[in-house]
């Protein structure tokens, strides 16, 4: 997540995103988007859920990130409103990624900005 300023809530959102793929046998990857079911302040009640893109700001040579064997995956965590993620869902990820680039949003996290869709 790029922001300003960390505040308690993005480092309790990254560990609990972190602890998804092994509490529900799963993985994590572009692409994905991830409901939180609630939002996530009360300066951003539109942002419910988060889509987990590539890292636009990061050195390139992190995607070839190996740690004791195993690939590493580096995922930008950008928390996003239902509107988004469902449109994300109906057109695919590529496609939200792309509507966010049209649109110039900013990387960094703006929690008052309004949903694209």
């Amino acid at each position: 997540m790029y922001v300003n300023e960390p505040k308690p809530w993005m480092a309790t959102v990254l560990k609990r995103l972190a602890e998804l793929p092994f509490d529900n046998e799963t993985f994590l990857s572009w692409g994905h988007t991830v409901m939180n079911g609630k939002p996530l302040t009360v300066a951003s009640p539109h942002l419910t859920s988060f889509f987990l893109d590539h890292p636009h700001l990061e050195d390139p040579e992190l995607q070839d990130l190996i740690i004791d064997g195993d690939p590493v995956e580096v995922l930008w965590v950008r928390p996003i409103a239902e509107s988004e993620r469902a449109y994300a869902m109906e057109h695919g990820s590529r496609a939200l990624s792309e509507l966010f680039e049209s649109q110039s949003m900013d990387r960094v996290l703006d929690e008052t900005r309004k949903p694209v869709v």
